[in-house]
């Protein structure tokens, strides 16, 4: 299930070019991968509409009685203050940083209101929202591109959700609107991850790492995406290659097999492999019983 929101034309805020087309590609590739459920929010124009988007895939995860994958995406502007990370609206006004602030969505309270709360489940925030915010005055730019109190890009944080949160930059380092490949048409950041998303056998571990590498080699060292992780979702793969395929079917076996402590086997499952094919049937068979188990290598 994923939700993909992009801010472009903003009215008191510097325009943030490529966003239409960051947003637009993702969702079209999630589509591709076959998310059940994708909600689009184009050129979000408040708070409000953000958090109806975010209210509407929560209560598609809360009816879902199976694990389930959740994807959030934004290109936008994004800002932190005092250690938490908000994302912006084209609505937001400039009049002062409080104001700014109450204009625009706590990323905490999205990962908050999208936690799937289950073993085998995985939240994933993909943030392209480090973009240097520039306000406008009379219609024509500010000569500085940020206020005193507000810093560039994003922190890492602790959010109240387990969620693996990936940002463009790294925290006081803005993010780039275009690309030197691909003509352009997308952010260096939103063109990494497309082209790495349907790559087979691809674990998200290497496919940050990769996307970290490309934006480097796009943007000369100066823009570098980092990620802050809350959850076991390394080994999640948007597609698996017929060798992840493979091990994940022979850790299963081991459960199968296990005599004396199944519990712990499934449990050891379900931390290897959390959106595993076999998720569902561990976390069901988690349920039957209370019994504390030993650990047990899958691997």
């Amino acid at each position: 299930m994923a939700l993909v929101v992009w801010s472009e034309h903003y009215q008191r805020l510097s325009k943030v070019e490529n966003a239409e087309r960051d947003g637009s590609r993702i969702a079209g590739k999630l589509s591709e991968l076959e998310f059940e459920f994708l909600r689009v929010v184009p050129d979000a124009n408040t708070a409000d509409a953000i958090l109806d988007g975010v209210s509407e895939l929560a209560a598609q995860i809360a009816a879902s009685s199976r694990p389930i994958v959740v994807v959030f995406y934004f290109a936008g502007h994004g800002f932190q203050v005092e250690g938490e990370n908000y994302l912006v609206p084209i609505l937001a006004s400039n009049e002062s940083t409080a104001a700014l602030v109450n204009d625009s969505v706590s990323l905490t309270d999205i990962s908050r209101k999208l936690n799937p709360n289950r073993k085998a489940s995985v939240l994933l925030l993909f943030l392209d929202s480090c973009r240097t915010i520039r306000f406008l005055e009379n219609g024509s730019l500010k000569d500085y591109s940020l206020r005193d109190d507000l810093q560039p890009g994003f922190e890492e944080g602790n959010l109240l959700a387990p969620a693996l949160v990936s940002m463009a930059a790294a925290p006081r380092q803005p993010a780039r609107s275009v690309s030197r490949f691909e003509g352009g048409r997308n952010s260096p950041y939103t063109t990494a991850l497309a082209s790495k998303m349907s790559k087979p056998g691809q674990s998200l571990a290497v496919l940050l790492e990769a996307m970290r590498r490309q934006v480097g080699l796009d943007t000369d060292e100066g823009q570098l995406p980092t990620w802050f992780n809350g959850s076991s979702s390394s080994t999640f793969f948007f597609r698996p290659g017929d060798e992840e395929r493979r091990l994940d079917e022979r850790a299963w076996k081991v459960v199968r097999e296990s005599d004396s402590n199944w519990r712990g086997c499934v449990q050891d499952y379900l931390l290897a492999y959390p959106t595993g094919l076999f998720a569902a049937q561990a976390e069901y068979l988690l349920s039957l019983s209370q019994v504390p188990g030993e650990y047990c290598s899958v691997n």
